[in-house]
């Protein structure tokens, strides 16, 4: 997503396919802080603190349904393999290797907090 909205390719769109899409999609860029901290940016190498983000909302005005991309968080190193027979389960060994498994510390932090509910 971050590609198209980048290229040339959505600016010199037909006027009449970008007046359709938008009509179904409202599609904006939101600028961010992405808070690191010191545990995330020793196990990779990272800076720690408040990194820039650039996050798209895309709305389906049609179906009021919204997804939030967010380039920063792709960089991420991933921690889930693929095995030949299934994903590695990172949990294993007692979650040394998964970063979820230490959410509090080993995943970063949007500037306006997380989103935290019970267990269900």
């Amino acid at each position: 997503i971050f590609d198209l909205m980048d290229s040339s390719r959505y600016s010199e769109a037909d006027p009449k396919d970008l007046e359709c899409f938008s009509k179904i999609f409202k599609v904006r860029e939101h600028p961010g802080t992405l808070v690191v901290s010191e545990e995330l940016a020793e196990k990779y190498g990272g800076l720690a603190g408040e990194r820039r983000q650039r996050v798209l909302s895309v709305t389906n005005v049609v179906i009021t349904q919204q997804t939030l991309f967010n380039e920063e968080r792709t960089k991420k190193p991933q921690t889930f393999f693929d095995t030949g027979v299934g994903l590695d389960d990172p949990t294993s060994g007692g979650g040394a290797a998964c970063d979820f498994c230490q959410w509090e510390t080993l995943t970063a932090e949007d500037e306006w907090g997380r989103v935290e509910t019970a267990n269900v």
